[in-house]
């Protein structure tokens, strides 16, 4: 059926994946188990090339993904596509459950990519705990994102159609259904919503409301006799072990806790999969006619759930997962390793009242988990919590489902809204995933047929509002989707002559996204370098008194623990007690020396603010390491910042409710940056929509760009016909005078030591475009036109206002232009420079280019320089992964919500920025003679600095004041009804 290009790369063969000690997987366990052809759609393998670790800015490594695709019911060409993601266990084919029928309902196509890991999609010949490190939920995340932009494309080539994107839906049950709720929690830009059935979205250590849903389903009778066959089974252990160990074909279980779970799980695995009288009767039944409950309780556990069910003992075996060969139960290992690093839920008998045995403590799993994985394995649970929100996650279009028997809807978002809607579906047998599978839910029904569910109306309820949940997002989403390929194809048949848009089609990458070009050395750096540098007047700053709090350093990594010293500043004294908002400051890249008294002063006097401030990891004194080398650098990433400021933000707020003396209280919090920072603040409020209200992105650099040519022509159209000429004429005259004699000309810079002739004209190109960029227009051109008018010499003039006012005022120094100055690695008060250009070389490029006509820079300047330095500073394997990061965080398509985004008109920026305004993005544009970057926070010019952010000096402050009235009216807004809501966090 499929003339895809395939990656097949032989693996050792693995017979299906077994479940662990966990019942949450023996759903996917049991299904996977059944190979029957009418089972699944399709069984057919295919595979692509994976990264391995996405959070890694240098590492490029691969390994093979399996997955499988099913079009029977595809409509060509506008169908959804629907992607049913496979959780922890060997993913065989699609399965044939109620997917099916929404796929024939919808006229979709059916994707599945089986989990990193599990199955045959290995990176490694064996499991050791070291092999491990890159299998969590987030890596799985992206490895969805990769993939779909990767399927997205290979549909487009096998179709023979170029710029379609299909609306997407993505679907999963138990941790699969958590996944699929995150996937559209993070990656809002490639989906148009997902179904998230009985989705355990909630990392708990000791999750007793499990035993307690499991009594509550028994009923009185069954629980009782549940409870006093627990008793007899501990007394039995007591007085002889090895007999009733044998009597369950369990005497391999040498430890007593591990019998013992295996105990409580196959009991649990009846009500969890809507089979309850399979246990109940039987135990009743024995209790009521003096029968040994043991022996019963034996009989329905070889019988039921190692016979019909499935399941291996050997799974309970501690010794048995510690294997670490492949094999055809490596699964089970797999998931404990999960369980051990993130999410715990540790059933763990409650106090009183338990079903399973006291024995099976939080004690029990932690040893467990060290003596499987090794002494500092532990699980993460509040980590994974901040990171997705846990059941206060905070996304959109999100159908959450559960059954009423299932003691995994606990740790399942259960509360509705609008745009989360919750439907739990209540009957006898209604377990885990019976939107999907119908009842029981093991052995397989297939299309997920509900006849068998004790009340199949309340199963069809359901579905029928998922169905109408569904229709509505996919008709939204399709209406965006081709209006936005529309307008694509309309741009490439416009542009498609151009050398400029020849290299940007090379490669289509996102949904609803058009890949464009980028930019290299680092403007948006300069406001920040040149603010803190001037932090020390104490009228520029409302705080420069430093506070320090340890830091994880790589948030990715399910072993590393290591902590680093991270700085920050508070200032309370306009705060509200108890519930004024706080304001998240971001500090960008460069030293961060205290709260800059910009605009923020007025806004938080007028909110009653708290603000406080983080540094940027790696920059200033928040050192995780005593030099910068290339390998000392893998932590230093926009995605690792991000996890910086989630967890600051619960710190903080931990840290001023113990301040004053109070508990539970979670004040509403408001983020800002400018520039990179303003990139941070808007990707804050899209990753992490839970911890905040909303941002201010101002100049907010969010598309990452590999040739940045816009940057150049908008330089020409700022600076105006007349100085755009001159500038293009001293352009010209410096490249004669590099060829005739360079010393000279460089001398006349005092820029000597710039040996590389692309350092001395990228510095030149950046002198000029600072003018712009932050507000000084008048400080180059009428000095640079008269000198043109007058017949002077243009290179002269231009020398002068370098060293005046760029080197001078401004305060650049040239060596930050010098590639030995770069790949040093030694800590000194410019390490900041090589600090972002390594963000540059691997994250976001914005490589600021020679348009191919009438540019100002020289056409020197070009991509090739840019590569070569990257190479030559950090190591030829070091390049930006320009798609991946616009993959991640949408580009100019980000998603979000209640972000707002400002930018000047003058600033060269703001075509990294998002310019197209949405109810719930509004986008404002400050258009006068010197509005550039950061006008709305820094006023103008935007450097030398301005107490406040007056716009007084703004060729008008009428434009500037409307936006702020308008930043003003949102914030009200968002904070008002975050306020209203209790819901700024966790």
């Amino acid at each position: 059926m499929t003339t895809l290009k395939l990656v097949f790369i032989s693996l050792l063969l693995l017979s299906v994946a077994s479940h662990a000690s966990l019942a949450l997987r023996t759903q996917l366990h049991s299904l996977s188990e059944s190979s029957n052809s009418n089972n699944y759609l399709t069984t057919q393998e295919l595979w692509f090339n994976q990264t391995l670790d996405h959070f890694s800015p240098f590492d490029h490594h691969k390994f093979p993904q399996r997955y499988y695709e099913f079009l029977d019911y595809f409509r060509i060409p506008d169908g959804p596509i629907f992607l049913e993601i496979c959780g922890e266990s060997s993913c065989n084919g699609i399965v044939n459950d109620y997917i099916s029928v929404l796929a024939k309902k919808f006229g979709a196509a059916v994707v599945s990519l089986e989990h990193r890991y599990y199955g045959r999609s290995l990176p490694f010949e064996s499991t050791t705990t070291e092999n491990l490190r890159y299998l969590s939920s987030k890596q799985a995340l992206f490895d969805l994102a990769v993939f779909r932009q990767y399927y997205q494309e290979s549909l487009n080539l096998k179709l023979n159609r170029t710029s379609v994107e299909n609306p997407w839906f993505v679907f999963g049950g138990s941790y699969a259904g958590a996944l699929s709720a995150w996937f559209r929690l993070k990656f809002p830009h490639l989906t148009c919503g997902s179904l998230a059935s009985s989705a355990v979205v909630l990392a708990i250590q000791n999750f007793t409301e499990f035993d307690r849903q499991i009594g509550d389903s028994a009923g009185a009778e069954c629980k009782a006799a549940l409870q006093e066959t627990t008793k007899l089974v501990e007394e039995r252990l007591a007085s002889n072990k090895q007999a009733v160990k044998t009597l369950f074909d369990a005497a391999e279980l040498e430890i007593d806790g591990d019998f013992l779970y295996f105990l409580a799980d196959a009991a649990v695995i009846a009500f969890q999969y809507g089979n309850p009288d399979r246990v109940c009767s039987t135990l009743v039944k024995a209790k009521n006619s003096g029968d040994d409950l043991v022996e019963a309780y034996a009989k329905y556990v070889k019988d039921y759930y190692l016979g019909t069910f499935g399941s291996s003992v050997q799974t309970y075996n501690q010794k048995y997962l510690k294997d670490t060969s492949l094999n055809k139960h490596t699964g089970d290992r797999l998931w404990w390793f999960q369980v051990c690093t993130e999410v715990a839920y540790f059933q763990v008998a409650p106090s009183n009242d338990s079903i399973r045995s006291s024995k099976v403590d939080t004690r029990y799993h932690l040893d467990l988990c060290k003596n499987v994985f090794g002494e500092d394995i532990y699980p993460e649970v509040d980590a994974t919590n901040i990171y997705y929100g846990g059941t206060d996650i905070s996304g959109s279009k999100i159908v959450f489902a559960n059954g009423s028997q299932d003691p995994w809807r606990h740790a399942s978002k259960q509360t509705s809204s609008p745009d989360m809607p919750s439907f739990l579906i209540s009957c006898h047998n209604c377990g885990h995933c019976t939107d999907m599978r119908g009842c029981p839910q093991t052995p397989l029904s297939l299309e997920g047929n509900a006849r068998n569910c004790s009340s199949p109306e309340a199963v069809e309820k359901v579905r029928h509002q998922i169905i109408e949940k569904m229709d509505l997002w996919l008709s939204e989403c399709h209406a965006d989707s081709w209006s936005s390929m529309r307008r694509r194809q309309q741009l490439e048949e416009e542009e498609e002559a151009t050398e400029m848009m020849k290299l940007v089609l090379i490669s289509t990458f996102l949904f609803f996204l058009l890949f464009s070009t980028s930019h290299a050395h680092l403007a948006p750096r300069t406001l920040l370098h040149s603010f803190s540098k001037s932090s020390t007047n104490s009228n520029r700053s409302l705080t420069s008194k430093e506070l320090w709090f340890n830091q994880t350093l790589d948030h990715y990594s399910p072993l590393d623990h290591h902590k680093f010293q991270q700085r920050y500043y508070e200032f309370l004294d306009y705060f509200r007690v108890p519930d004024g908002p706080i304001f998240l400051k971001i500090c960008g890249e460069s030293s961060c020396d205290g709260i800059a008294n910009d605009y923020i002063g007025v806004l938080a006097k007028k909110f009653g603010a708290a603000v406080v401030s983080l540094e940027h990891r790696y920059y200033g004194k928040s050192l995780p390491f005593k030099s910068t080398t290339t390998e000392n650098l893998r932590y230093l990433s926009s995605k690792q910042a991000l996890f910086d400021l989630a967890v600051f933000r619960q710190y903080y707020q931990e840290s001023l409710n113990l301040k004053l003396n109070r508990t539970g209280v979670e004040n509403p919090w408001f983020v800002f940056g400018v520039s990179y920072s303003g990139a941070l603040s808007a990707w804050f409020r899209l990753k992490f929509p839970h911890l905040t209200c909303g941002s201010l992105a101002s100049s907010a650099v969010v598309l990452a760009v590999y040739n940045y040519s816009e940057f150049d022509q908008q330089i020409g159209e700022s600076a105006g016909a007349e100085c755009k000429a001159a500038l293009q004429e001293t352009t010209q005259l410096v490249e004669e005078r590099l060829a005739s004699n360079k010393k000279a000309v460089k001398t006349l810079f005092g820029a000597a030591g710039l040996e590389i002739d692309g350092d001395f004209l990228y510095f030149l190109a950046d002198a000029a475009a600072i003018a712009f960029q932050y507000g000084n227009p008048d400080k180059l051109c009428p000095p640079l036109v008269q000198a043109k008018k007058d017949g002077e010499d243009l290179v002269e003039v231009y020398a002068k206002y370098v060293k005046e006012y760029y080197v001078g005022n401004f305060g650049v120094s040239i060596q930050t232009y010098d590639q030995r100055h770069l790949k040093d690695t030694t800590l000194s008060e410019n390490t900041g420079d090589r600090l972002w250009w390594f963000q540059v070389c691997t994250e976001v490029a914005y490589f600021q280019v020679a348009p191919t006509n009438d540019s100002i820079r020289s056409s020197q300047v070009d991509s090739r320089y840019h590569v070569d330095l990257c190479k030559k500073v950090f190591g030829e394997d070091i390049y930006p992964e320009v798609d991946t990061t616009n993959l991640y965080y949408g580009g100019t398509n980000i998603a979000g919500s209640k972000i707002i985004f400002t930018n000047g008109s003058q600033d060269p920026w703001r075509h990294a920025s998002k310019q197209i305004s949405s109810p719930d993005m509004p986008s404002f544009v400050m258009s006068c003679h010197n509005c550039g970057h950061g006008t709305d926070m820094r006023g103008c010019p935007q450097s030398p600095f301005n107490i406040e952010g007056n716009a007084k000096n703004c060729g008008s402050p009428d434009a500037v004041e409307k936006v702020r009235h308008q930043i003003i009216e949102k914030m009200d807004l968002w904070l008002s009804e975050c306020h209203a809501s209790g819901r700024s966090s966790m």
